[in-house]
This record gives C-alpha cells, structure tokens and sequence, in this order.
C-alpha cells in the first residue's frame, strides 16, 4: 500500500473537497479528446501546462469535445470512460517531466490507461525523460511492454535527448520531439512596470543540484541587489485550491512575477520557459536529472536574453553578466514564435495521420 505521504508528494491524493465531479456524457456522435492526468498540485510550472493543453485542444480542435480529467480521479473515471468512448475519439496524456524513476506512479498511471484502451488513439503531450536502463525495477520496462509496436500509440518529447532516448530503446514509430507545450501558451503581452529587482526560482526538491558555487553567488546577489525569493512550486499547495474557474488566474499571477523583474535567476526547467514567454533575461541553471539543459540545447539556445549557465566552478562571466544586466536599460525582450513545431502532435490529435 503506498503511504498517504507518497501519494501527496506525487499529486495522487485529494480529499473529496479537491476533485470534480464528472458528469460525462453518455456516446455521442461529436468526437471527444479526453486528457486525462492533469494535476490539482500546486506546482506552477505543471498547472502551467495543463492549462496550454486545455488552450491548445479547444484552439486546434473548436469542433470537439475536450473532457479533462485530473489525475487524482482518473482510476475511478476509467470504467466510465471504457463504457462510453468511442473508437474514434482521442486518449491525451498530460505532459510535462515525469517520464523517470522518481516519480513512478506517474508512469504506473500512463500504463494503466495505455491497457485499457487498446483501441483508441493515444497520444502522450510532450515529456521528459531520465530512467535509469540498470535499474531492473524502473518503471520504463513495463511502459516498453505496454506500448511497444502499438501503432495507434503517440509519444511526444520536448527535447532531442529524450526522444532519441526513447527512439533507441523503443520500438514504437510514432516518437517526435516538440517544443513543451507552455510555449504554446498565449501571454497578454501588455504593458508592465519592470522593477530594478532579481526574482530567484530555485529548487529545494529532490531536483536540485547543490553547487557551492552557485550558493555563493545567490548570497552575493541576494547582499548586492534589491532580490525576491519565489519558486515555481507552492509548499502551502492547499491554499491554492485548483478548480476550472481559478486555473489561469493563478499560472498569470505566477507570470506576472516574471514580467515585474528586471532578471530571473532560476535552476527550474519553467522558469527559464516562463522568462522565454513573458520576455525576462535569465541567469538559468541545470536541475539533476538535466532536463533544462536537454531543453535549452534543443530549442533555446538561439533566444538572446536565456543566459544557461554550463560550468559552474567557473562562474566568473555571471557576476558581470548580472552586473550588465541590472545596471543597463530596462528591457523586454520579443518571445520566438514556436507553433510551426507542433504539425506533427496537431496531425496526432486530429487522427489525419
């Protein structure tokens, strides 16, 4: 039995005051997409991308019906769903970086819907990757038996190394690398005052890389410069309550704190994608299972104000790097227009292909 604690720490556990009810409806002739697996947790960088999936189907597909289902009621909805979907609606899994061995009831929950539904087209939103192949325990091997050689099986990656990853150890054809899908994400570019101020966006989770370095470089900024402290994820998530009537008014309240800052400094993978999207320069670090710098060296090494810091025991050029950066001109710099990467995961949800 998997203690309460686990179950909270990975977004599987809500007392009956956190999760909807679900009245779906019985067959119908309109084609539905189900996303199952969005979260209810208060991790910014996660309701961040629930929120572009939801934006994203009801963009692409105005025609269809997009049920989303969070993950904590996803094992109870499955028989509703088996009982009234039909064969040519969709199975859309929540992205996002969770594919690894440290979070393992996440993949558990992929394998679960990936069996029940043999016959529909499942398609996985863009993810991470990380597992270790010496471990004979991880959770990869069963989700290889699962989807191996399924045709109607769509696994979307957002950087090069995890789809290579999966390529080479997969034999599955349906396997592509596209941008996440928070870069999909439509931020009201409007007018907001920049103070002379550095907001920090650190880990303080299983994630982090400790680097004496890096600590030493926080303290002198935080001696140096007006800085505010934040983070991406929210230890007090139950005051935050997640439903369909809050869910952008919190994840454009978090990006307002980055469109406010004059500079980011951040070893989370949606720090550096929330300064990408709202126009901040980024002082940003590598997280321990490496997935900002698969990202960054897949898509986003060519944006002038994303600043990734490669090697840590020499961090001279950071120091005047911040120093430029916080004692020159306020700016706000232009977001890269991402959507022409995302024909193929489009193709996948529409079932053309």
């Amino acid at each position: 039995m998997i203690k309460l604690r686990e179950k909270i720490k990975h977004g599987l556990y809500s007392t009956n005051i956190f999760v909807h009810k679900f009245p779906i409806k019985p067959k119908t002739d309109k084609n539905r997409i189900f996303l199952l697996g969005t979260p209810l947790f208060m991790n910014y960088g996660d309701q961040a991308i629930s929120l572009a999936e939801l934006q994203f189907l009801k963009r692409q597909f105005p025609s269809k019906e997009i049920i989303s289902i969070p993950e904590d009621a996803v094992y109870q909805q499955l028989p509703v769903i088996k009982k009234i979907i039909n064969s040519t609606d969709v199975i859309a899994l929540h992205g996002g970086g969770n594919m690894n061995d440290i979070y393992p009831l996440q993949d558990e929950q992929r394998i679960a819907v990936i069996k029940e539904f043999t016959d529909n087209r499942i398609v996985l939103f863009p993810q991470s990757t990380s597992y270790d192949l010496s471990n004979s325990s991880s959770s990869f091997f069963e989700l290889k038996e699962n989807i191996e050689n399924r045709n109607n099986v769509y696994l979307f990656f957002r950087d090069q190394y995890s789809m290579s990853f999966m390529k080479n150890n997969i034999q599955l054809k349906n396997i592509f690398c596209v941008p996440d899908i928070v870069l999909s994400l439509r931020v009201n570019s409007g007018m907001v005052d920049r103070q002379n101020k550095i907001t920090t966006f650190l880990r303080r989770d299983v994630e982090k890389v400790v680097n004496e370095n890096v600590i030493n470089l926080v303290k002198k900024v935080n001696k140096e410069y007006n800085v505010e402290k934040s983070d991406t994820a929210d230890t007090f998530w139950m005051e935050h309550v997640v439903t369909k009537w809050n869910h952008e008014k919190l994840v454009k309240k978090k990006l307002l704190e980055f469109q406010s800052a004059k500079l980011i400094i951040t070893d989370r993978l949606h720090g550096m994608i929330f300064s990408i999207i709202t126009g901040t320069p980024a002082i940003v670090f590598d997280n321990s299972n490496h997935k900002i710098k698969n990202a960054y060296e897949s898509w986003f090494k060519d944006i002038p104000y994303i600043y990734y810091v490669e090697d840590t025991d020499n961090i001279k050029n950071v120091y005047s790097k911040i120093d430029e950066l916080m004692n020159g001109r306020t700016q706000t710099y232009t977001m890269p227009d991402f959507s022409s990467y995302y024909a193929e995961l489009i193709r996948a949800l529409s079932r053309t292909s």
